[in-house]
């Protein structure tokens, strides 16, 4: 496969895993919501603390779902972007090894 085969399988790879950690990062964000709205009657502080999402026993059981789920969505939003920050990087290095031979080539040229 030549390095522009490769080049635009990473760029398809950075597209796809930037749309997905998108998608993800708003159903991560959206079950947060719900399962702040499923506490527990005497334990309705614990919205306020950031990580209370680690906490199941601030939920009920359908806020616990909802819990699950938010650290599901936001384990696979962070595996998103470091395959979207990879292709990045393999793409950038793929167009700067071309551009090195690129310029090698022009200079035996001259």
């Amino acid at each position: 496969m030549s390095t522009e085969g490769i080049a635009l399988v990473s760029y398809v790879l950075f597209l796809l895993s930037s749309v997905a950690g998108l998608g993800f990062g708003i159903a991560g964000f959206f079950y947060i919501f719900e399962a702040n709205k499923n506490m527990r009657e005497n334990r309705k502080w614990g919205a306020a603390l950031p990580f209370a999402v680690f906490m199941p026993s601030l939920f009920t059981d359908l806020g616990n779902k909802n819990r699950v789920n938010a650290l599901r969505c936001i384990g696979c939003f962070l595996v998103c972007v470091a395959i979207t920050g990879a292709a990045g990087v393999w793409n950038h290095y793929l167009s700067a090894s071309e551009n090195g031979t690129q310029s090698s080539a022009q200079a035996s040229i001259t």
